[in-house]
């Protein structure tokens, strides 16, 4: 199904995005933007999902764009692209074998591991943590009625992760969450 071109994403950062041939953008820095002569242009860098285009004329004009805007030299789309893995719940090394297949420039699984440990994670953490507390403050006082549960990694004896969850029943919120790692002698809360 077609999305409508006043059908704007103005709440998404930097707007929408779109999968464009290399061939078909190459053709917007055929003319020099100073003078309007000829350029040759080409891909100078590609990181990711970023591509970098540069061209020069024949009156010496240099141009240089990139597809997407960068936070130092870390490119958005990239980072993007791996929190959309990650929150989707998506297999990182299917997501992105399915990109490599169809010739869309993306991260490498190296990336993706990087940006989820350096960034991902921890802004999950952080975001999971100030709703808690102020979960905490809008039940502070209040007579609670609680429920929990808990899910092992496998069934039987030789379960190495469980994941335990604690309910406020009355709200239906979840008050607490914690992955357990069991070890020979005892749990070790990670």
């Amino acid at each position: 199904m077609e999305e409508t071109l006043s059908g704007t994403q103005e709440d998404k950062p930097f707007g929408r995005k779109f999968i464009v041939f290399e061939s078909e953008l190459l053709k917007l820095f055929k003319q020099c933007p100073v003078c309007s002569m000829a350029c040759i242009p080409s891909v100078k860098q590609l990181i990711g999902t970023m591509v970098t285009i540069t061209c020069e004329c024949i009156n010496g004009h240099r141009q240089s764009w990139n597809s997407q805007p960068c936070s130092g030299a870390m490119p958005w789309g990239n980072l993007l692209c791996a929190a959309g893995i990650l929150l989707t719940g998506s297999n990182p090394s299917r997501a992105i074998n399915f990109l490599k297949q169809t010739g869309i420039a993306s991260i490498s699984i190296r990336t993706y591991n990087l940006m989820q440990r350096l960034y991902l994670v921890p802004s999950v953490i952080s975001v999971w943590e100030r709703h808690q507390q102020s979960l905490f403050q809008e039940l502070k006082g209040k007579e609670l009625v609680l429920g929990g549960d808990a899910r092992c990694d496998s069934p039987g004896h030789s379960a190495k992760y469980g994941t335990y969850h604690l309910v406020e029943l009355t709200s239906r919120k979840v008050v607490c969450m914690e992955l357990v790692q069991v070890c020979t002698n005892s749990l070790t809360i990670n």
